[in-house]
């Protein structure tokens, strides 16, 4: 029986960069299918489809005690699904999220 909300594979790899007052890193994550919900039979049951993204984070010190930071998040534009019964060609779900950037400034005071 699969455990639930447990791939059985689950990678993630990060290179990262810095360099005097800037820094980036950029990380791929993958996850094999895994069961999200039982059902009355593995029939019903529902598993979220294998994902792999590709995410990224620089930041740049402005002054010692503040930082600018940009974040993006999904940057291959990949979207989720969820199947039924362990075939992947049933699918109950496809959600498309697309691209998510943040941008922030972090600030440290009262040293």
């Amino acid at each position: 029986m699969q455990l639930l909300q447990q791939a059985d594979r689950s990678t993630s790899a990060t290179v990262y960069y810095q360099r005097g007052r800037f820094d980036v890193s950029t990380t791929y994550k993958y996850n094999a299918n895994f069961l999200t919900d039982y059902g009355d039979s593995r029939a019903l049951d529902l598993d979220q489809g294998s994902f792999g993204r590709w995410d990224m984070r620089a930041q740049f010190d402005v002054t010692p005690d503040m930082k600018f930071i940009v974040d993006g998040i999904n940057l291959n534009d990949r979207p989720t699904r969820e199947f039924q019964g362990g075939i992947p060609t049933q699918i109950t779900e496809h959600e498309y999220t697309g691209r998510t950037f943040l941008f922030g400034l972090s600030a440290r005071f009262g040293r």
